[in-house]
């Protein structure tokens, strides 16, 4: 039962009855058909929530039946007086179903707040428990929800919604069948605050979304209300939601690059992907989406699409100079240079690291002690190395293939003859070597 300001609705087999009757008075054929077809009279060959009982003047007493439902209709009454606009009650037949609905209660998330507009507050009283309040405090997308005051966290709240094609609908489901895709990035200071979420429709689901954020998106489930169904619908959907899951990472990329809270960040999958997900190719058609994004981070400052970029194993600003090697990615950890790889970036190709490496100029001789400290520390490719990154004792740069020595200890160059040509380090390059 639904009671609100202006409407009272009853759901209820009494309604059913009423309906079947009349139903059945108005068409002969439809009587006689569930006349010979209707083998137990008690149970009803319509259902009962398309089926409301209501009245002009809004009194829905008639509709009512038994003590439970009375009582139900008092305590809503009740609800309303203490300043409710609507309430909703559902009277138990027995104890089994109070129990289902403590679970499907106590299996909700404060997170459901981020999905619905109209709803800020949500109180939970519950016989034998504390009270529990959730609540949400917005600004433009940002959203913060708190339960029992204590703040949960802050996301970004990015929404898209459309309708399915006809010819992604199964037989049997009605055309137009739009849909709504929410996804709430989490504002972090710290990796540790990265977790994941499972997928809501609604209502959370069985199917966990190895991402760091929170997703809603409008699919077909089963009976459980945990799963999805296989169907042509839902594979539209998800493959939407991964198209847009890489648009709001795009976004994002433009204002955080690296750290917690970077774009690309949000798409790299923290554990396996469920069956649900993995069954519609989810994972696939999310990097296939991603790669088109502008989400890689460079050395030099900008954010990429997967094949301007190029990887480099162990790059980082600490030994990378930025002039020479501005489209690198900078990689934290194994985790992300796994996942730039799977995103289709390509490696630096030895001959091209070499030319780099042959014609690099304007950096420092500090920079040049930690490039070439950088190569050897990460067993970049040998075919890659050149005598150019270094410098005589003139401090020019020697040429390819040169054999060169290192000036004694004293830091000062022998005088040799003139028919003798021996190249010898530069001494500033070889005590900052030494430093690093």
């Amino acid at each position: 039962m639904i009671f609100s300001d202006s409407l009272n609705l009853v759901y209820s087999k009494k309604v059913s009855q009423t309906k079947l009757k009349e139903l059945q008075e108005e068409n002969s054929e439809l009587n006689d058909l569930i006349i010979n077809e209707r083998k137990d009279k008690n149970i009803l060959p319509i259902p009962i929530l398309p089926f409301p009982g209501y009245t002009r003047d809004g009194n829905v007493d008639s509709f009512l039946e038994g003590t439970a439902a009375r009582y139900m209709q008092k305590r809503c009454k009740q609800l309303q007086e203490e300043g409710y606009t609507t309430t909703i009650g559902i009277p138990f037949e027995d104890n089994s179903y109070l129990d289902k609905a403590r679970e499907q209660i106590n299996s909700l998330q404060p997170e459901i707040l981020l999905f619905v507009d109209h709803l800020d507050e949500i109180r939970f009283f519950v016989h034998g428990e504390e009270e529990r309040t959730w609540k949400k405090d917005k600004s433009g997308r940002q959203y913060m929800v708190m339960n029992d005051d204590l703040p949960l966290g802050i996301w970004q709240v990015h929404k898209a919604q459309g309708e399915v094609p006809e010819q992604k609908l199964q037989t049997g489901q009605e055309s137009p069948l739009y849909y709504e895709l929410i996804v709430a990035v989490p504002e972090g200071e710290d990796f540790d605050e990265l977790k994941t979420s499972p997928l809501f429709s609604h209502f959370p689901t069985n199917i966990r979304l190895p991402l760091p954020v929170v997703c809603h998106a409008t699919l077909e489930l089963d009976q459980s209300r945990k799963h999805t169904q296989e169907c042509k619908s839902n594979t539209y959907v998800l493959e939407k939601l991964a198209t847009f899951l890489a648009q709001v990472a795009e976004e994002r990329a433009e204002l955080y690059q690296t750290g917690p809270n970077a774009g690309f960040r949000m798409l790299m999958g923290q554990e396996t992907y469920s069956n649900d997900l993995e069954r519609e190719g989810f994972s696939e058609k999310l990097l296939k989406a991603a790669a088109q994004r502008k989400i890689v981070p460079t050395l030099e400052g900008t954010v990429k699409i997967a094949e301007q970029a190029r990887m480099l194993s162990g790059a980082c600003e600490s030994w990378l100079p930025k002039s020479a090697f501005g489209n690198i990615v900078p990689v934290a950890n194994k985790e992300e240079e796994n996942f730039f790889r799977d995103l289709g970036v390509e490696e630096l190709e030895t001959e091209k690291l070499r030319q780099i490496l042959l014609f690099i100029k304007d950096i420092s001789i500090k920079q040049r002690a930690e490039l070439i400290v950088g190569l050897l520390d990460r067993k970049i490719s040998l075919d890659s190395h050149t005598s150019a990154l270094l410098l005589n004792s003139d401090g020019q740069n020697i040429p390819e293939k040169s054999t060169v020595f290192n000036v004694p200890k004293s830091g000062k160059t022998p005088r040799l003859p003139e028919w003798v040509t021996l190249l010898f380090l530069n001494n500033d390059l070889r005590l900052v070597h030494h430093t690093i």
